[in-house]
């Protein structure tokens, strides 16, 4: 009887012990990112044909904008280069451009 409240008592005692340990931290690793955002990009496209837009910077984006007028993408907030260039029009443009927030590129019209 004696070595079962010994034991009751060691075994109370790593449980409160255990209560006041220190919690193990949840801090993200440095090459971690903190919380990613993803935001709206809204493309008008009034070529009369195909549009496609590159966006390099967080992350890379490739779309080819096939339909007339607006045209809504979800991408990863941030600064980005880009590159539209109209099959109908000829050419490209070539610009950067901050999306902290969403935002939008156009309306790219051929002026032929």
């Amino acid at each position: 009887m004696k070595v079962f409240r010994v034991m009751v008592a060691v075994f109370i005692a790593v449980l409160v012990l255990s209560v006041w340990a220190p919690a193990p931290a949840n801090a993200l690793a440095a090459d971690q990112p903190a919380a990613v955002k993803m935001v709206k990009l809204t493309i008008n496209n009034r070529t009369g044909g195909p549009l496609y837009v590159l966006l390099t910077g967080p992350t890379s984006y490739y779309f080819a904008v096939t339909e007339q007028g607006k045209s809504k993408y979800t991408i990863l907030s941030g600064t980005y280069a880009y590159t539209v260039t109209a099959a109908r029009c000829g050419g490209s443009i070539h610009k950067t451009k901050s999306f902290k927030n969403g935002g939008s590129l156009g309306p790219y019209v051929c002026r032929k």
